[in-house]
């Protein structure tokens, strides 16, 4: 629909991307990727079976050899937010399926295995008038 030809993304959303991706779905859906020519693996360190696993997926929906691993340092370009001293538990299956976030009651706040995510909060905008906004949830 958007023809987007630069992408960037951390590293673990190329291999989580790739394992939920359901081809499937796209048998009656175009899904056309040729049109992309730059997508930046920031992270570090970045992982080759993630690339490899992206590649895969959607390979045969027209993408081409276009991952470039990078180094970015954002933490040293861009602040947003600092401070954060909240840690909330939320069910995994739930943020990872739904995309919802459903968090544990107290009783499970502390519970720690595969069924829980511990989120930890990056605090609140350091400047008066910062406007963070989440425009389209979808």
């Amino acid at each position: 629909k958007y023809e987007a030809t630069h992408l960037q993304a951390p590293n673990f959303s190329f291999k989580l991307t790739a394992r939920k991706f359901q081809a499937a779905n796209y048998v009656n859906k175009p899904l056309n990727l040729s049109k992309v020519r730059h997508i930046i693996n920031a992270a570090e360190p970045v992982d080759e079976e993630s690339i490899q696993a992206f590649y895969k997926a959607f390979g045969p929906f027209g993408l081409k050899n276009v991952i470039f691993p990078t180094y970015g340092l954002a933490e040293h370009t861009v602040f947003v937010c600092s401070g954060g001293t909240q840690i909330i538990s939320v069910r995994k299956a739930t943020l990872e399926m739904d995309g919802k976030v459903q968090i544990l009651g107290d009783d499970d706040q502390g519970k720690h295995d595969e069924t829980v995510s511990r989120l930890v909060g990056c605090g609140y905008p350091a400047r008066q008038g910062v406007d963070v906004r989440i425009v389209d949830h979808d």
